[in-house]
């Protein structure tokens, strides 16, 4: 009977399986999205002179500007990381980037949901908590080394978790040891690791010899890499180069709405959690205490929230297992995470996946002439400068060099009495500059270049602007960055021709397709918005011109397509609008008072939104 008993009972744990490999699978394939960021093509180059050239080489070696600053020489700290990427893209290419970092997060969950189990929360609950660990930590998706060190976080309290739990172990100082060692050679990471350790040992109950021999293995472990004895002085270096880290994005504060956006759902569960607890009073001080240091670390710097699947997480499942949470209740939990990922899916087909993102400045490269002098780059095309063999002005990694260069490159880009000095001193003869936004000073550099008699504007693209001293095209007819881009249509008209048959464009297209339709060619313009769309799907004003153009040549389904899509790359007051206009022409004007009202919400002084909402009965 005993036999029988058990034997009736295995199905259920096979079931409780099946939501661990499940989580596993959707959580690779949902992060599955194109290359973002501009620092693995840094990590490609160096991985490949370690691999093929069989040295390590100093994290200065790449800059054109080492001959003005003398620059502290750093070893490469995270050179095996930098290896491994290289190892992935020389053997699959870019799909096998693609697959590395989904790897790399999916064993980061995998570990993590070990952890939860560790925590003794059920099987079911914990391959929730790591969909929830990973939709919080979407904005940390960089294929960038920081992966490295999230799974080494979740592996770092998998160990300590497991010695705490078995009764009677003595504690994994040799497994401590192989991992910091690891991890020190992997990413600079390895800091956060030590901390996490200390906050660790800090809160449990654990012996002070204990304590301080564990810490005294991870610290030493941690020197265990190529020059690790100047470890210390880079660290603070680092960190107490305010210049330079102030004007690093990732490490400031969340805003209030990126907390909503990012830690919401997180933050709700979490609170509903220590209410729960404090309610039964059986709070797990030391878990508590230990994950929500790290909340505080997220909240306060930007990088930090990709640590909250490895570290958090496992703190939240030692609240619920507290509370032995209902089963009854999976289903509603997994609906609500699956609208989510829903949500926060970028819609990329495959056959996407693998493609160079205009956004990387391969046009402008291949304009650079054999024998041209210091190019002055924006920040972010620095790594892909190097990964192309070309000097670079400042790149991903300038940081952690002296903060005079990072000044310096202020200074030219925002202009002031010492620009033209500047630039002579460095020997600039090329510049290299994305399309101007909002949020940085590059249009002012720009109009400089643009409107100084020694520079010309030799190519530009979806990536940005080229200019450069001496022979040129000297492209004058057409101004992207200008709300008017040309003055002479026919001579715009020649230029874009030129342009389009040298090197095509997604950008080049669209101001044809412009052009064209300041004469009323709506079938030629069409055609020419949609050769954009082929080179920049998301591109918003080329999507906003196809879906007015398709609405006046009367293609309605067409200009649905186009307006719907780019109301979703870029919810405007007039994209909306014009979504809704189009409804009401098509008779549904359900449909279209909601896009009307989002109009005005947009835009609350938006008047033609406002009528066209009044006439609908």
């Amino acid at each position: 009977m005993m036999q029988a008993s058990h034997s009736a009972s295995k199905p259920q744990p096979r079931v409780d399986d099946l939501w661990l490999w499940l989580s596993l699978l959707a959580i690779f394939l949902w992060t599955l999205i194109p290359i973002q960021g501009f620092d693995i093509w840094f990590y490609l180059e160096v991985g490949r002179q370690i691999v093929e050239e069989h040295h390590i080489p100093w994290t200065d070696s790449y800059l054109g500007t080492t001959d003005v600053y003398a620059f502290g020489r750093h070893a490469n700290h995270a050179w095996i990381s930098h290896a491994i990427f290289y190892l992935f893209y020389k053997g699959f290419g870019l799909p096998g980037l693609l697959a590395l970092r989904s790897l790399l997060i999916t064993s980061t969950a995998f570990f993590t949901y070990l952890n939860c189990r560790l925590a003794n929360l059920s099987k079911p609950w914990s391959a929730v908590l790591i969909l929830l660990g990973v939709f919080t930590m979407r904005s940390r998706f960089l294929l960038r080394s920081v992966l490295f060190t999230d799974l080494f976080l979740a592996l770092l309290l998998f160990i300590l978790m497991r010695f705490e739990r078995t009764e009677g172990a003595k504690f994994p100082y040799f497994k401590l040891c192989a991992l910091f060692v690891f991890w020190t050679n992997t990413h600079q990471g390895v800091s956060i690791g030590g901390i996490c350790l200390f906050l660790w040992l800090i809160t449990r109950r654990l012996s002070p010899k204990v304590c301080f021999a564990a810490l005294l293995t991870g610290g030493v472990s941690t020197l265990v890499r190529p020059y690790g004895w100047w470890y210390p002085w880079f660290f603070t270096e680092h960190f107490g180069n305010s210049a330079a880290v102030r004007g690093v994005l990732e490490w400031t504060p969340l805003g209030a709405t990126q907390v909503f956006k990012l830690l919401g759902p997180l933050l709700l569960v979490t609170a509903l959690g220590v209410a729960g607890v404090v309610y039964k009073r059986t709070v797990p001080w030391g878990d508590l205490v230990f994950g929500l240091i790290f909340l505080g670390l997220a909240l306060r710097s930007q990088r930090a929230v990709g640590e909250l699947l490895p570290v958090f997480i496992p703190t939240l499942a030692a609240l619920l297992a507290r509370l032995n949470p209902s089963r009854k209740l999976l289903l509603p939990s997994l609906l609500c995470l699956s609208g989510l990922f829903y949500g926060g899916w970028l819609g990329v087909p495959w056959s996407r996946m693998a493609e160079l993102d205009p956004k990387y400045p391969e046009g402008l490269i291949a304009e650079l002439p054999v024998d041209h002098g210091q190019i002055f780059n924006s920040y972010e095309f620095g790594g892909y400068l190097i990964f192309r063999r070309q000097a670079p002005f400042i790149h991903g990694t300038t940081a952690l060099f002296q903060e005079q260069l990072v000044l310096a490159f202020y200074k030219i880009l925002n202009g002031g009495p010492e620009r033209n000095h500047l630039l002579e001193q460095f020997k600039v003869s090329e510049a290299m500059i994305h399309h101007p936004t909002a949020d940085d000073s590059t249009e002012g550099f720009l109009k400089f270049l643009a409107d100084s008699p020694e520079w010309h504007l030799h190519w530009w693209d979806d990536s940005g602007y080229y200019f450069r001293k001496g022979e040129s095209h000297a492209l004058k007819a057409v101004k992207p960055w200008e709300k008017k881009p040309w003055t002479d249509p026919s001579l715009a008209l020649n230029e874009l021709n030129f342009m389009l048959e040298r090197r095509p464009s997604g950008l080049a297209y669209y101001l044809r397709g412009q052009l064209r339709l300041e004469k009323g060619e709506l079938q030629e313009a069409l055609h020419d918005l949609k050769l954009s769309l082929s080179h920049t799907p998301d591109y918003y004003p080329a999507l906003l011109a196809a879906g007015t153009t398709s609405f006046r040549l009367q293609d309605f389904p067409r200009a649905q397509t186009y307006l719907k899509q780019a109301v979703r790359v870029n919810p405007t007051a007039i994209a909306h609008f014009n979504l809704g206009l189009l409804l009401v022409q098509t008779g549904r004007a359900g449909e279209a008072r909601g896009h009307l009202e989002k109009a005005l919400e947009a835009q609350p002084n938006f008047t033609p939104a406002r009528d066209l909402l009044e006439q609908i009965p």
